[in-house]
């Protein structure tokens, strides 16, 4: 089930009175408060999912030249500058993008593509690593370097997950569907508090609306801006009758 930020159009008229003040940052950008804070999150959950990689990358390398006696200071040096491309090739990978777009995400379901990430993350390194005057890495070297960066990522990712679940405050949210398929994910979220989501309501056609004990029901779909301003959403779940 797909979540995303909601996006809200802001209304700009030329008027002879000069206009009230406002949050520059979210008229500019037209969001709600709330989707504000989840994009500045989300953004800042893939700058240290980076921060890891890339630190994890570096100190594969510098074992693999405490380790080695074909990799020196000199190719130590070249495999760093060179170290961008690891990043691309996860960034590929699609292991940036995934905390934002699904409510569970955890490392473990990474695991496949960080295999083959670090497999081709170590083939291109060592590619440019033969465009230097040093030369490409030996094969010693280089399994080293993507054993060890490849344990270092998962690792990381784990622990930077732990902490991050933890202190970062829970998320509002909002379902769009009926109002049995509402309840449903409202009960399996709160048998899994990992998510840091908290739904608020439902949004549906009011043929819909059942008027139980369950989510409240917040309005049509027409009215998500209203309910994304009012309850600071940050996250919207569509249900798959929604999506079919």
């Amino acid at each position: 089930m797909p979540a995303q930020g909601v996006e809200l159009r802001v209304s700009t008229k030329t008027t002879s009175s000069p206009p009230r003040p406002a949050r520059p940052e979210t008229a500019r950008l037209g969001l709600s408060g709330g989707s504000l804070a989840s994009r500045r999150r989300g953004a800042l959950l893939r700058r240290l999912l980076v921060a890891v990689d890339w630190g994890a990358l570096l100190a594969a390398l510098c074992a693999a030249t405490a380790a080695t006696q074909t990799t020196d200071v000199a190719k130590l040096f070249w495999a760093v500058l060179f170290s961008p491309v690891w990043i691309l090739v996860l960034k590929l990978h699609g292991l940036y993008d995934n905390d934002h777009r699904r409510i569970r995400h955890s490392t473990l379901d990474e695991l496949p593509s960080l295999v083959s990430a670090s497999a081709l993350g170590t083939i291109a390194l060592d590619g440019l690593m033969t465009l230097s005057p040093v030369g490409p890495l030996s094969a010693k070297s280089a399994i080293l370097t993507g054993v060890g960066a490849f344990l270092g990522s998962f690792a990381g990712r784990a622990v930077l997950r732990f902490f991050w679940h933890r202190l970062t405050q829970i998320a509002n949210g909002v379902v769009i569907g009926p109002a049995a398929a509402a309840n449903v994910i409202a009960r399996r979220l709160a048998t899994h508090p990992e998510t840091r989501l908290r739904l608020v309501g439902y949004l549906s056609s009011p043929e819909q609306e059942d008027g139980g004990d369950g989510l409240p029901w917040l309005g049509s779909i027409d009215d998500i801006s209203r309910v994304a301003d009012q309850h600071e959403i940050e996250r919207v779940v569509v249900t798959e009758q929604e999506m079919s």
